[in-house]
């Protein structure tokens, strides 16, 4: 109950599905989403050889749904970015969703300088530079991926990050890894083994950096008369002092040295009786 209750707040200040395997009935149709049509006369037909994965580059946004993401993207990419459709042939979603996105017909396109014809284009929905795929992520891009390399006879040799292509920070640190193990095969055991990293706080596989983790130490230790700082999520002495006028206050040892000290205070949040520090 506490967990639910500090994602909510962490969520508040800034259709989960186990997936097993991958069926034309597990993935969101461009009807469903309510695609637009492709513009033809912008893509180029190809063929299938290869599997690139990137992330999207921007933060989780849990407020939106699937259908609008991938709305807004395709609004995005036919208008501002003058693309045929979506960049991607499929996306999937801080939930582990799947969505459909352009026909694997065509080619997808970059803003990087690399030919991405040839090749399925998939993206997980996050900046995996500061965040970490969700559990259900991961098993919904290896149960993907394994599913067109069947129906493709695409050999794992042939999977790779987009960063192995040109520079670029694509898929992100925290993904690309993963991404290697199902190029070396690895692609059947990649949820089982999979144990999400994180620096700040990790919640129901959804990691907070530890940015986010201050801003939201700070917002409560204000809020209890503690701390008279500016919620910037730097946790210098004032921070620290705030933390530390908190204990006192509470009778409590909470501090923000490790990934499991500051879990204990993001789970404390919401529980009832904290006292206000007498200032």
């Amino acid at each position: 109950m506490m967990k639910t209750l500090a994602k909510i707040v962490l969520v508040g200040l800034l259709a989960v599905t186990s997936i097993g395997s991958v069926t034309a009935q597990s993935i969101m149709s461009r009807d469903d989403w309510g695609a637009k049509k492709g513009i033809v006369e912008r893509m180029k037909r190809h063929s299938l050889q290869e599997i690139v994965v990137h992330h999207t580059g921007v933060k989780q946004q849990q407020k939106y749904s699937l259908k609008q993401k991938l709305r807004g993207l395709q609004s995005y990419s036919q208008g501002k970015k003058n693309w045929g459709d979506v960049p991607y042939h499929y996306y999937i979603d801080m939930h582990g969703e799947i969505g459909e996105g352009r026909s694997l017909k065509y080619s997808g396109d970059t803003n990087t300088g690399y030919n991405p014809a040839n090749r399925i284009h998939v993206v997980l929905e996050g900046h995996f530079d500061d965040e970490v795929p969700s559990h259900n992520q991961v098993s919904a891009l290896a149960a993907l991926v394994q599913s067109l390399q069947g129906q493709y006879s695409i050999p794992s040799s042939k999977i790779s990050g987009h960063k192995d292509h040109v520079s670029t920070d694509c898929p992100g640190h925290n993904l690309h890894p993963l991404v290697l193990q199902m190029a070396a095969g690895q692609a059947a055991n990649l949820a089982a083994n999979y144990v999400p990293t994180c620096s700040g706080v990790l919640i129901d596989d959804q990691c907070f950096s530890l940015n986010e983790v201050y801003k939201l130490a700070q917002t409560h230790l204000q809020q209890q008369g503690c701390y008279a700082g500016a919620i910037d999520g730097d946790w210098g002495p004032m921070s620290r002092g705030s933390l530390t006028a908190y204990n006192d206050a509470n009778g409590t040892n909470f501090s923000m040295e490790s990934q499991s000290s500051r879990t204990q205070f993001v789970e404390h949040l919401g529980a009832p009786g904290s006292r206000f520090c007498s200032n």
